[in-house]
């Protein structure tokens, strides 16, 4: 049992993890009266106060802010160390729960 403790706290440890974030700022020149935010990038399009939206065909989603900017944000980048590794992420899965994973095998003495 202490082992399987070990290796758990030793690759969290070793874990390094950013996420990444952006800001996509109002332009009132293109965005339509019955919208609140709106953006063409990403398919994005628009988005009510404080509604929330995925960003299609990735672990992201952008937030329309109340003061009309959206707020994009995603998982960013992870480095382990053996013999931890990093699985796919599940892109059925809502944000943030479709990044990537940390796996870290555990001994099994």
């Amino acid at each position: 049992m202490k082992a399987i403790f070990f290796v758990l706290f030793f690759c969290v440890l070793q874990a390094s993890i950013n996420c990444w974030t952006g800001i996509v700022k109002y332009n009132a020149t293109i965005t339509p009266r019955n919208a609140y935010c709106f953006t063409e990038s990403n398919s994005i399009g628009a988005l009510r106060r404080g509604e929330e939206k995925r960003i299609s065909g990735l672990c992201a989603i952008a937030v329309c802010l109340n003061n009309r900017d959206i707020s994009l944000l995603g998982c960013g980048v992870v480095q382990v160390e053996p013999p931890c590794y990093v699985a796919d992420g599940d892109l059925s899965k809502p944000y943030p729960d479709c990044c990537f994973e940390i796996i870290c095998p555990q001994d099994n003495d």
